[in-house]
């Protein structure tokens, strides 16, 4: 047979292509063969670890306390975050109202003030402290302990008088 014969020539083109498909059709039975090889592996593996629990009957509670090591870190992280969150709204709430409360003492405070501020009997008392102040002999203690004696007089006639 020579390679001009149209037969020859025929066999050989008709061989010519069926090796890529031969070695296509080889490769996918390799890639068969692996995945046969790995899940064949793995069923072995499988079995051999169900074998091992039967026959260790000790591993069971290690793999338990293992599970239960998990389970109750994830609910203490979840009660914990929960209080937590809880009580920052407490103490949202508290702040809320302590500032409330604040603020309406500090409004009477200011009435207060304003009151004391307008009564008749607070001129003569803030002219006395002016004239204390403007004596060169006149010690901060001497200022203070005299604020704090025309303070006095001055919120007690004020309560009197109702202001």
């Amino acid at each position: 047979m020579r390679l001009g014969d149209s037969n020859g020539g025929l066999a050989i083109q008709m061989a010519w292509k069926l090796i890529p498909t031969r070695m296509a059709d080889s490769d996918e039975c390799a890639m068969n063969d692996v995945q046969a090889t790995r899940s064949s592996t793995f069923a072995r593996s499988i079995s051999t670890t169900g074998r091992v629990l039967r026959r260790q009957l000790w591993l069971w509670p290690l793999f338990a306390a293992i599970g239960l090591t998990f389970v109750g870190w994830a609910i203490h992280f979840s009660v914990e975050s929960a209080i937590k969150q809880k009580l920052a709204e407490e103490l949202k709430t508290i702040l809320r109202s302590e500032l409330a409360a604040l603020e309406i003492w500090l409004d009477t405070r200011k009435e207060f003030v304003h009151a004391l501020a307008i009564a008749p009997v607070t001129k003569p008392l803030v002219k006395a402290q002016i004239e204390l102040a403007a004596q060169p002999d006149t010690t901060d203690l001497d200022l203070l302990q005299s604020e704090s004696a025309l303070l006095t007089n001055s919120t007690r006639t004020a309560a009197a008088r109702g202001g």
